[in-house]
């Protein structure tokens, strides 16, 4: 890893020199540039820099002529489960089903889970116009979005609760009370077939999309991370340092799993400058995923973007294309 033979000794320089630079994690030495996003053919590291700037980045589009697919949108009480009743007391979850255009009912379809679901969020808007259009296309296989709310409702301790600790509980939560209700209410089926299952989020929703397939490989394999939260947040007696224990431990040490994933991390991403912080130095953590994955053998694209910060927005609109149809192109429809 570029960043330093020994994160001990840069902690010890720096210290003893008395201030942080303005940028000490810098992107992995084998990272390949590119304009838009990696291509479709490769895996590995890649870095990325805006044309002007990443706020100038159009929202994405639906192509001329492509059907819409329809959204389904419930709501789930806390009381539907004892598993998250409520760090602050009962609450209410809202969840939204994407149908694509021609369903034909009483079909099973591949599911794409989307974590902080929320119907004004650009990762959401992106993620289903993006299936309209790839669908439509054939580039992807016909397939339901599912795009959950987190349990926080404005508390985001209820939300690290779900989405940093590290176990497969909320996993069990989704396979357990979601998918059930939200089948019922979009008048859909899905798979449960791991294969043809992918799961997507943002900062904590990423560490809890890659638990999901990490815990529960035989149900998720294809993960979507920008600038995923593989720090120490939520910690525990298993895994002090909280969703650190990926990089450090389970991907090392375990036998290798059956996940494809395309990973983001800016450069000025959480704590990037804060070489004390280093557990919660977001950069420093995905370039350790990467690396981590790497020595494993892992089917993975890391992508390195400039001048942006946490979860930038510019970033999703511009790669979110790219990712969904590099963690699907695996996919053969079942004959």
């Amino acid at each position: 890893m570029r960043v330093v033979p020994c994160a001990a000794m840069l902690l010890a320089s720096l210290c003893a020199a008395g201030a942080a630079p303005e940028m000490w994690v810098m992107p992995l030495a084998d990272a390949v540039a590119v304009e838009v996003a990696p291509p479709l053919e490769k895996a590995g590291n890649f870095l990325v820099s805006p044309r002007t700037t990443w706020a100038d980045v159009p929202a994405y589009q639906r192509r001329d002529s492509v059907p819409q697919g329809r959204l389904v949108h419930f709501e789930v009480p806390s009381t539907a489960s004892a598993m998250y009743p409520g760090i602050a007391g009962p609450y209410t979850r809202n969840v939204w089903v994407y149908v694509p255009a021609g369903y034909v009912a009483g079909t099973v379809l591949p599911l794409m889970v989307d974590h902080d679901g929320r119907a004004d969020a650009v990762i959401q808007t992106t993620l289903i116009t993006v299936m309209d259009n790839l669908i439509a296309e054939k580039r992807l296989p016909m397939m339901a979005g599912l795009f959950i709310a987190n349990g926080g409702d404005g508390r985001p301790s209820q939300r690290s609760l779900e989405y940093d600790t590290v176990s497969g509980k909320y996993g069990e939560y989704i396979e357990q009370v979601i998918i059930p209700l939200a089948e019922q209410q979009a008048g859909v089926r899905f798979t449960r077939d791991g294969n043809a299952r992918g799961v997507i989020g943002q900062s904590s929703g990423a560490a809890a999309a890659f638990g999901m397939a990490w815990f529960h490989n035989d149900l998720y394999t294809r993960v979507i991370s920008y600038s995923g939260t593989f720090v120490r947040v939520q910690g525990s007696e298993q895994h002090p340092r909280g969703a650190w224990a990926y990089h450090e431990k389970l991907i090392p040490e375990s036998e290798k799993k059956d996940i494809r994933i395309w990973m983001h991390v800016s450069d000025r991403d959480n704590d990037y400058n804060l070489p004390e912080q280093l557990y919660r130095n977001w950069p420093l953590a995905n370039n350790r995923m990467a690396a981590a994955l790497a020595a494993r053998g892992y089917e993975y694209q890391y992508l390195w973007s400039s001048d942006s910060g946490h979860v930038e927005r510019g970033v999703e609109r511009q790669t979110l294309e790219e990712a969904m149809e590099w963690i699907w192109e695996t996919y053969e429809v079942p004959r």
